[in-house]
């Protein structure tokens, strides 16, 4: 059987959920919260620096505020991603895969909600490098039908990664996989974006923002 891997399936879960209509109920206060791992937002600031957990990971000082993802289970990385103004924390796909979910509803066009999925995932058997893990990833990708379009390799927090390009139902789809480390065990972590309007250019400021400042760390 195919892995469905995490890129895969924030891809498959937001794309489905708003092509069925119902992306207006994702975001704003009125969703139902499910069980799953809360997102909590705050805002790094000179005086934090020298205890920020991320830093001390080996990630980059944030200059923005961030959404912080605790793990779902033990043993998995934290996870934070920029939280640009307008973008609004929906809880309702939390899972052990799905870490977090924000949205944007004011910039909703061809009925659809833009959106930025966090996952998290452990590598199959096997995998004995970061980049092994980013392979896998792309490997699931491929199963699924998807294609990647753009890849570019880079480093986050110390970690290997990829930004990635794909299309799925005619709509763009950009992703930040990075592969990490935690003893004997690997881990993917994964930012998808999605919109049906790339030609918005507040969206594609805020998607470099949030793609660019994902942080991963133990």
């Amino acid at each position: 059987m195919h892995r469905f891997s995490g890129l895969a399936a924030a891809g498959l879960l937001i794309g489905g959920l708003a092509l069925a209509g119902c992306s207006r109920e994702v975001g704003g206060d009125g969703v139902a919260e499910s069980p799953g791992p809360s997102g909590t937002t705050s805002t790094t600031t000179e005086a934090d620096k020298p205890q920020d957990p991320a830093v001390a990971g080996g990630c980059a000082a944030a200059t923005t505020s961030m959404l912080t993802l605790q793990p779902a289970s033990s043993g998995q990385p934290v996870l934070a991603i920029p939280q640009p103004a307008g973008w609004e924390r929906n809880t309702r796909l939390d899972s052990q895969i799905v870490r977090g979910v924000i949205v944007n509803q004011g910039m909703r066009a061809n009925d659809f909600t833009p959106n930025a999925v966090v996952t998290a995932s452990q590598g199959p058997q096997g995998i004995d490098s970061e980049q092994k893990v980013i392979d896998a990833e792309l490997t699931g990708l491929n199963q699924h039908g998807m294609t990647v379009e753009t890849a570019e390799a880079g480093v986050v927090c110390g970690h290997a990664s990829m930004r990635v390009g794909y299309t799925l139902e005619g709509r763009p789809v950009n992703a930040v996989i990075v592969g990490v480390r935690n003893g004997d065990t690997y881990y993917s972590a994964v930012v998808t974006m999605q919109t049906a309007d790339p030609t918005n250019a507040d969206y594609v400021r805020d998607m470099n923002t949030i793609l660019g400042g994902f942080q991963v760390w133990f």
